[in-house]
């Protein structure tokens, strides 16, 4: 296992911003975060192990409470990258380990917040970071049974119900960027 001191610094930074209220840099750093940890499974691991998980839970619970006032996109751009590092911790077998310990303590309510992120119809890339985490999180059993308990199944259906096959697929190439997948006017 890797010993990496930089995710330690990295989560202090977070909780400092998220703190201080600070949307902006919350966004930025939680991006750096979720590339890193998206990038390898090792990374995924050190940021649990830095107790990066409860604290991606806590920024996207705060963000997704305020998605309907956002004005300039910050807490939509903190949900998706909170999301999309979720979604990566959850791909290894100690991610989701963990990841049910937050949900079993009550820490932090990381499952209905990531099937929260299906609704978020104005940021698509927002959307799939909650399909990839519920997917991955589906894996282990007690976080399965906390996924449909919190109504993924009429979520995905919906999404289903209303995907349209004539819009032309935005979908990012293998290895593009991450991109805020923010839809203007929605």
């Amino acid at each position: 296992m890797y010993r990496y001191p930089c995710y330690p610094m990295l989560c202090g930074m977070v909780e400092q911003k998220l703190t201080r209220g600070d949307a902006g840099m919350v966004a930025s750093l939680c991006r750096v975060v979720s590339l890193s940890a998206a990038a390898d499974t090792g990374n995924a691991d050190e940021l649990v192990l830095a107790g990066g998980a409860r604290l991606l839970a806590e920024v996207l619970g705060k963000y997704l409470q305020m998605v309907d006032e956002d004005l300039d996109g910050t807490c939509v751009r903190s949900c998706l990258t909170a999301s999309h590092a979720l979604a990566a911790i959850a791909q290894s077998s100690a991610g989701r380990e963990e990841l049910w310990r937050i949900e079993e303590s009550g820490e932090s309510r990381v499952v209905p917040r990531m099937v929260a992120c299906l609704t978020l119809k104005a940021s698509p890339g927002t959307v799939a970071a909650g399909i990839h985490g519920v997917i991955a999180m589906s894996e282990h059993d007690q976080l399965l049974g906390r996924v449909l308990e919190c109504g993924v199944v009429w979520r995905l259906l919906e999404l289903v119900l209303s995907y349209d096959p004539a819009v032309e697929s935005s979908e990012p190439q293998e290895g593009a960027p991450l991109t805020d997948g923010v839809v203007e006017g929605g």
